[in-house]
């Protein structure tokens, strides 16, 4: 083989080579131009809040002030876990609350559930006792829920099999246990819709371990069966010396005492909550209190229209006069917005069953003119409505 062949052949190998690699690229160019027909929601999850939470962590100190002293306490988070430090700014100093390794193991130890010091879920932190003693909870370990929650139905099933036992024995005791199971039954269910706010706390309690921690001596209680206070309700105003509570209802003021509060927490259907009507003139757009918040359809409008809404007012350090902002949207126009995606959606509905008739002209194969008529509707849709004006709130 002389030398102008093997050039030949090189030649030709190059262009082969060539060849096959614009064919490769059109192709993956041609893949690339494909039309997307369907939302990528995955790759817009991944810059979501919740999802950058796991990347970014603490970039301002979130102050917690003591009250009884200059001190405050704040938790600074990093790729190595969470930090709880106290801090006091008289004195320019701050030192851990507690040391992550040794609370890992000594609430391992306590509750025989497991944790890390890098992963510990402390929350709801408050101070008592003269700021000498925190509470805290602990999340519980997912396997440990599941546990619990088997015991639990364990218990029951065994409870409903020693009622069967007892059942079995006389037919016309069974006969009257049926009525009273029925009864029983409509209870529960009717206690199911109305559970006061302690039947909900001892419910969320149970998800988590309770402690008490002395900073002075370092030392760690585990607080068994315990129930903290519930939640403030969003439309309760307390007063500074927390008797008064005031409140909104149909655009209107209202308030009761701590005494009245006391007895909504343990049974909302209580009738002997006393409440106490302070303004008369609200009406609707220009109301004493804020609705019940975004996401209110026009439907849960009318549902909510008794219910207790808040008032966003700013009390006196007497607690005998109170402020707040009223603002007058009468003359706003309403701003209406579809929830496409509710379930059941949207639906178009005719105001009236009379049909207005439009005529339309159409050409004939003559050439002729005619008429045709269409009936058309007016449609309104189920739609929940926005304010364009500025909250009348205080912050």
């Amino acid at each position: 083989m002389n030398q102008t062949t093997k050039t030949k052949n090189r030649l030709r190998l190059l262009t082969a080579v060539v060849m096959l690699s614009v064919l490769f690229i059109g192709q993956s160019v041609l893949a690339d131009q494909t039309p997307v027909d369907k939302a990528n929601y995955k790759l817009a999850g991944r810059y979501s809040p919740k999802n950058l939470e796991k990347m970014v962590f603490s970039t301002v100190v979130d102050a917690h002030w003591l009250k009884h002293s200059e001190r405050f306490w704040y938790v600074w988070e990093t790729s190595g876990g969470k930090t709880w430090t106290i801090a006091d700014p008289v004195k320019k100093t701050k030192t851990p609350l507690w040391d992550n390794e040794k609370m890992a193991a000594d609430i391992t130890l306590m509750t025989r559930d497991p944790y890390e010091a890098k992963h510990l879920p402390i929350n709801r932190i408050k101070f008592k006792k003269n700021d000498t003693v925190i509470y805290f909870q602990v999340e519980k370990n997912k396997d440990v829920l599941e546990a619990e929650k088997k015991k639990e139905e364990e218990a029951k099933k065994k409870e409903l099999e020693d009622k069967k036992k007892d059942e079995q024995l006389d037919e016309k005791k069974d006969e009257q246990k049926d009525e009273q199971k029925v009864e029983d039954k409509d209870k529960d269910d009717k206690k199911k819709k109305e559970k006061s706010e302690w039947e909900k706390a001892e419910e969320a309690a149970k998800k988590f371990h309770h402690f008490e921690y002395d900073i002075a001596t370092r030392k760690l209680t585990l607080l068994e069966n315990y129930i903290p206070e519930p939640d403030r309700p969003r439309w309760a105003a307390f007063s500074p010396d927390q008797n008064v509570i005031v409140f909104g209802r149909d655009n209107n003021l209202f308030y009761m005492n701590k005494d009245s509060y006391d007895k909504w927490l343990k049974d909302p259907d209580d009738k002997t909550i006393e409440e106490f009507q302070l303004t008369d003139d609200g009406v609707e757009d220009y109301g004493w209190h804020q609705s019940m918040g975004r996401g209110e359809t026009n439907v849960t409008k009318k549902e909510n229209k008794d219910k207790r809404k808040p008032a966003y007012l700013v009390w006196s350090a007497d607690s005998k006069k109170f402020a707040l902002m009223r603002a007058d949207e009468r003359e706003v126009k309403d701003l209406w917005v579809i929830n496409n995606i509710a379930d059941p959606g949207p639906r178009w509905k005719p105001t009236s069953t009379k049909c207005r008739v439009k005529r339309k002209p159409r050409r004939t194969s003559s050439g002729c003119s005619t008429w045709k008529r269409r009936p058309s509707f007016r449609s309104r849709p189920t739609r929940s409505r926005t304010r364009t004006s500025p909250s009348c709130g205080l912050p």
